[in-house]
């Protein structure tokens, strides 16, 4: 007992457990026996605290046999800027240390450099990156989830007008045509775009397979089959004749990576006076005319490849003039009680 709190303090595995417990003893008493069964069955869990420098090194040593190249590179980029934040504060040097507090004000201290999306982006991460800390019992508890994300109001997506797709189809070096049709008829990823191979489509089906390779897997892990349509079908056939190597696109019988897509993409924009839009505006674009040819939002789902349908109903604001004609077609329901009515004299 100090004061008029009563400690439970405890030694096992050669590690030492103190933890306050409140004024009454019966009741510390009881969590202590408690304690010690847990000792006996084995099943007590310390955290082992660790160095934090040293807690990020053997996560990302963990993430990097783990998780793809890109995820990688997230994880280090958001542990960059958080030990650089960390940095001012000498005393914060153990993982345990770090508390929703610190959190909350190297949230606030984010926020006056990116948005707020970023910061929710970053916190994200960091979750994930604690959660591993209390799989592996370094940290009791996640002090991430404690922290309030920022509010963000939703973007509606951005997807190109008819005459901007002419105008980029017409306009682009003809090496880059191809892409840019794939994307557009099926919504393709940039990253599945690059890894699509001969073997994943089917010309006799007429499907397209968005598949897993060695070192590579669609987000989420989730595959999935695109049809073909005639147009891109003639692109297809096309392409095949030409190929030298098992990548649909490619550069000299070689997979081309999809940086080089992006930038030269970027480029062509800004030449054509094309703003806010950049190589995923073909996937919006590809969702969003489905959606306005009164295609169901579960179908686009499927299509894109999301998980979840919340995710697909970003669309959801170009269906309204589609709901009304799928309303109207309830008229015809009603339309022998309408000549009823008028055949007869009904008393009000």
């Amino acid at each position: 007992k100090r004061g008029k709190c009563w400690y439970i303090d405890v030694e096992a595995d050669g590690r030492r457990f103190r933890k306050a417990h409140g004024k009454h003893k019966k009741f510390a008493e009881l969590y202590l026996k408690d304690i010690e069964l847990k000792i006996a069955r084995e099943e007590l869990k310390i955290p082992t605290d660790a160095a934090i420098d040293e807690f990020f090194e053997n996560f990302l040593k963990y993430a990097g046999a783990h998780v793809k190249p890109k995820s990688l590179e997230k994880f280090n980029t958001v542990i960059n800027c958080f030990e650089d934040y960390r940095s001012r504060f000498r005393t914060v040097n153990k993982v345990s240390k770090i508390s929703a507090a610190f959190i909350e004000n190297f949230k606030m201290s984010l926020a006056a450099k990116v948005s707020n999306g970023t910061v929710n982006h970053y916190l994200k991460i960091l979750s994930i990156i604690f959660n591993w800390a209390v799989q592996h019992n370094v940290v009791k508890g996640n002090p991430v989830k404690d922290v309030r994300r920022f509010k963000v109001n939703t973007k509606e997506p951005r997807f190109f007008s008819r005459e901007e797709i002419k105008l980029i189809l017409s306009s682009c070096p003809a090496r880059w045509y191809p892409d840019y049709m794939v994307l557009l008829h099926t919504g393709m990823r940039r990253g599945e775009l690059a890894n699509l191979e001969w073997s994943d489509v089917d010309f006799e089906r007429r499907i397209i397979r968005v598949a897993a390779k060695d070192g590579w897997s669609p987000k989420g892990k989730k595959e999935r089959e695109i049809p073909i349509n005639e147009e891109l079908l003639k692109l297809m056939v096309a392409l095949k004749k030409k190929s030298r190597g098992k990548h649909v696109i490619e550069k000299g019988g070689i997979k081309r990576y999809d940086r080089a897509l992006w930038e030269n993409f970027w480029r062509l924009t800004k030449r054509l006076g094309i703003r806010n839009a950049s190589i995923h505006t073909f996937r919006h674009t590809f969702a969003s005319y489905l959606i306005m040819s009164g295609v169901d939002l579960v179908t686009v789902k499927e299509l894109l490849g999301h998980r979840d349908i919340t995710t697909t109903m970003r669309y959801a604001h170009l269906v309204p003039s589609h709901k009304l004609w799928a309303v109207n077609r309830i008229c015809s329901l009603s339309q022998n009680g309408t000549n009823l009515a008028q055949s007869r004299k009904f008393a009000m």
